[in-house]
């Protein structure tokens, strides 16, 4: 369900998936992000390398960190490669819950950006 054909192919369940399943807003670095940050700042860490796509470790204060999966709190048009915030990307939902920076089921892509 987590993939580009999934995405490309059914993106109102993808997006439906997503804003439900993976958008957590109230969520709070835990300890071990907290741990990481003051490491980083003390000098005894370099950077902190991570699967993680929820912004925590920056939340806790990191600031060199590596996002292997990217991040739900930047978004990127498939179109104009433009960036977008999640609640940019949210805010341009439609009816059906598909943000208007991904291709539509017609596979037309659409764009918030003014050509």
């Amino acid at each position: 369900m987590i993939s580009h054909n999934f995405f490309v192919s059914n993106p109102k369940e993808f997006y439906e998936f997503y804003f439900n399943q993976m958008i957590f807003p109230d969520a709070k670095p835990n300890k071990a992000h907290l741990a990481l940050a003051k490491l980083e700042k003390m000098g005894k860490l370099k950077a902190v390398v991570t699967q993680n796509i929820d912004g925590l470790h920056q939340k806790a204060g990191s600031k060199n960190v590596f996002e292997l999966h990217g991040s739900v709190l930047k978004n990127t048009c498939v179109k104009c490669h433009s960036h977008y915030t999640l609640e940019e990307t949210m805010a341009s939902r439609n009816a059906d819950g598909i943000p208007s920076v991904v291709p539509s089921l017609s596979q037309m892509l659409f764009c918030m950006k003014k050509a």
